[in-house]
């Protein structure tokens, strides 16, 4: 298993990473220091000790210029960034709400999860409003009282008050196919989906070595990560871990000693977390699928090219189940 270890005192909630020691943030964070940070497709949040937010990175659609005040948490998403002011009310930038159908609600949150397209959020009552809009109803949420909410980009998932996780939106990858028993956090990716669980163990579940991913409708590509067997995304070390977060194809933990562990692909460094060397080196590779036609997918389906390691090609149903 491809694992890559660094320290950090950090600790990873419902898609917001609570640092003490700001690292690799810009020089304009600030010298008052950040107690937040989120990591989006292409850009990146802080929340400063002042409580205002610092962003940085890709800004096509403003995301990157947040409004002035106070916040206590912010979620960067895919082109929008989402906060919760001190008072509790709700603001997100970025791309337009007019074309997302991303009108804020109004009221008080305990907490935001900017996804794809979408976003959700967890009220003081206890339950989960989202707004946007996806293709998988990710921003449909089943009624109840959730600890927590994680907006991925084809599903969601939240922590009931029971300590059970439930998931909704999209599943060809099993993604929301959570678990029984009790969690404290979750994480949801794009094709998988994480848990700490109250014995601080993290399990995860859904996409995981050369798992092959179907094309969102309007995309040509699905994507195969080739992945050697047993060290995919999916497969979380043994040990007890403060917090995890689920990527595209890699996750990161930090463990209860402040170690950061990383596992899955590390093609683009991913997996490497500062302040060690990884255990070992193990780069996926991205491939392109073939696919008969857009818009008659899943029906139409798709072939992905050969393995280079074995020549093996993926029927349609292995893509679209």
């Amino acid at each position: 298993m491809a694992r890559h270890r660094g320290l950090a005192t950090a600790i990873l909630f419902a898609g917001i990473l609570t640092i003490t020691l700001a690292c690799g943030s810009p020089s304009d964070v600030g010298s008052d220091g950040a107690v937040a940070v989120s990591a989006g497709d292409g850009h990146t949040c802080a929340v400063r000790e002042s409580g205002a937010v610092v962003c940085w990175g890709e800004s096509d659609d403003n995301q990157t210029v947040p409004p002035p005040g106070a916040f206590h948490s912010v979620s960067a998403g895919s082109n929008q960034t989402c906060a919760v002011r001190e008072t509790g009310e709700i603001a997100c930038w970025g791309r337009p709400n007019t074309d997302l159908g991303m009108e804020v609600p109004q009221g008080r949150f305990r907490s935001v999860s900017a996804g794809e397209g979408y976003a959700c959020g967890v009220r003081e009552t206890g339950g989960i409003e989202c707004w946007g809009w996806t293709w998988w109803s990710a921003e449909v949420p089943p009624p109840g009282q959730f600890r927590s909410v994680s907006a991925g980009a084809f599903h969601s998932c939240g922590v009931r008050h029971s300590g059970e996780i439930d998931c909704w939106g999209t599943n060809v990858s099993g993604q929301t196919e959570a678990p029984p028993g009790k969690f404290r956090s979750v994480s949801a990716g794009p094709w998988h989906t994480c848990g700490v669980r109250e014995s601080r163990e993290v399990e995860c579940w859904g996409a995981d070595d050369d798992q092959t991913h179907a094309p969102s409708p309007g995309h040509l590509f699905a994507a195969v990560i080739v992945v050697p067997p047993g060290q995919g995304q999916s497969i979380a070390p043994p040990g007890k871990f403060r917090s995890v977060s689920a990527g595209g194809f890699h996750t990161c933990g930090v463990r209860e000693s402040g170690e950061i562990d990383c596992w899955g692909s590390n093609a683009s460094g991913q997996s490497d977390a500062p302040w060690g060397s990884s255990a070992r080196s193990m780069r996926g590779t991205l491939t392109p699928a073939v696919c008969a036609s857009r818009a008659g997918w899943p029906a139409g389906g798709c072939r992905v090219p050969p393995s280079p390691s074995t020549g093996a090609t993926r029927p349609p149903d292995a893509i679209a189940r």
